[in-house]
């Protein structure tokens, strides 16, 4: 907010705004866990919704005003429904739901100022983001990655994937600490002849298998195994990594692991965040991080650290570019064996 052309009163006006930053979050916080979308997919009053969800009616008239003023809702003659095009995102049992990521979200990324204050002084936290390096905690957090990847990652996957020269070509493709199936299964349903490889951790490894059909099977090849341990399955055509590289012991040995995992005329594309100016930017990363920072997992790539390391590895050469995304700006670096 440090600008000359920036008024006092609009930094007044950013100041007090960002007091409201969590009443807000709050609001949809509590709207997500009592499921009032999908109870609004068609117009209702606020005591028709109090009596079906056991609320007391008056309060329930509040909160939907307020969720009416955030933009989540619309009211008219006194009734309530889900503004249309939020309904694929807000509705629980929806293909798009960002239900189950964006309350998952909220326990990794939120902490109170006191136990923010106790990380400052004393150096230790029992904060659910410490775990983010345990196998454990991915295991648990399989189904909310689906939610991510539904809903968000997958498109621009898939659209950076359909846009590369190289992609007609492509007859192996491998996806490094995948999370989920998602990703996969949409390949295996638009490129039946891709021979797919899903590389991930025992436990999320366990799940994903577990998810694919007997036909997605067929196509899918699931591989458990950790990438500062094991070696990688080679002859890959294309390898993707997205968000999957922060838990590498040494960042060389993984990426030159990935590098003898594929073909002579093979490409790595990972797509992670790139921050600037001495690890204050983008915000959306920063700020966004900085509760898992806080609590030890201070894991996000400064720019071009990624784009170096593959260099160092053997890559013949780097192409990088940063590209907007709805989960913030992030940097795309594509390695050629």
């Amino acid at each position: 907010m440090d600008d000359l052309k920036v008024t006092p009163q609009a930094k007044q006006s950013w100041l007090l705004d960002l007091v409201i930053g969590p009443v807000r979050w709050s609001l949809l916080n509590v709207a997500l866990e009592l499921r009032l979308f999908d109870y609004l997919q068609s117009a209702d009053t606020a005591a028709s919704l109090a009596k079906k969800l056991d609320l007391k009616p008056v309060k329930t008239a509040v909160l939907l005003d307020a969720l009416t003023s955030l933009g989540v809702l619309a009211k008219k003659h006194g009734q309530y429904k889900v503004v249309a095009s939020l309904k694929m995102f807000l509705q629980s049992d929806s293909k798009q739901s960002m239900r189950d990521m964006l309350l998952h979200l909220a326990k990794v990324k939120h902490s109170d100022a006191s136990s923010i204050l106790q990380v400052l002084k004393t150096g230790k936290s029992s904060h659910v983001s410490a775990n983010y390096a345990q196998p454990e905690f991915w295991d648990k957090a399989v189904d909310n990655l689906r939610s991510f990847h539904a809903s968000c990652s997958n498109q621009v996957a898939i659209n950076i994937l359909q846009n590369l020269p190289q992609w007609p070509n492509v007859k192996t493709f491998m996806d490094v600490g995948a999370g989920s199936e998602y990703l996969a299964a949409n390949l295996a349903e638009n490129y039946p002849d891709l021979a797919i490889r899903v590389f991930d951790l025992a436990p999320c490894a366990k799940r994903i298998e577990t998810a694919l059909t007997p036909l997605q099977h067929r196509q899918i090849e699931v591989l458990a195994g950790d990438y500062n341990l094991d070696e990688i399955k080679p002859e890959n055509d294309l390898i993707w990594a997205s968000m999957s590289l922060y838990y590498a012991k040494d960042l060389n040995l993984v990426l030159g692991k990935i590098h003898a995992a594929l073909t002579s005329s093979g490409i790595l594309v990972c797509l992670h965040e790139g921050l600037q100016a001495e690890r204050t930017l983008p915000e959306h990363h920063v700020v966004g991080r900085f509760v898992p920072a806080m609590n030890g997992m201070d894991v996000s790539f400064s720019h071009g650290v990624l784009a170096k390391a593959m260099k160092t590895v053997g890559f013949s050469r780097i192409v990088s570019q940063s590209i907007d995304t709805v989960y913030g700006p992030m940097q795309l670096d594509i390695g050629y064996r």
